[in-house]
């Protein structure tokens, strides 16, 4: 949720600029644990939530959501033996 709120901010901010004649800012970069999927699914449910959110603004016209927030985020791999898996 943070990851997808802070590059939606950053999206928001620089359309706003954009809108004014300001500087465009590049995205800040994120880090998320995923512990209960792989990175991918992370990667495409924020891609989701962005388009139903109407994400504009995107870096150049042929970026894609999920290249920008594959840009923008990076999710590591956090599910293994010890968190998010049972032992019994």
């Amino acid at each position: 949720g943070i990851s997808v709120g802070l590059s939606l901010a950053y999206a928001s901010l620089n359309q706003k600029n954009d809108e004014l004649g300001k500087q465009q800012h590049p995205p800040p970069r994120v880090h998320a644990i995923g512990v209960c999927d792989n990175p991918d699914y992370f990667y495409n449910s924020m891609s989701s939530i962005a388009d139903n959110m109407g994400l504009a603004n995107l870096p150049t016209p042929d970026t894609t959501t999920e290249q920008f927030v594959r840009t923008a985020v990076t999710v590591h791999h956090g599910k293994g033996r010890g968190y998010a898996i049972s032992t019994d």
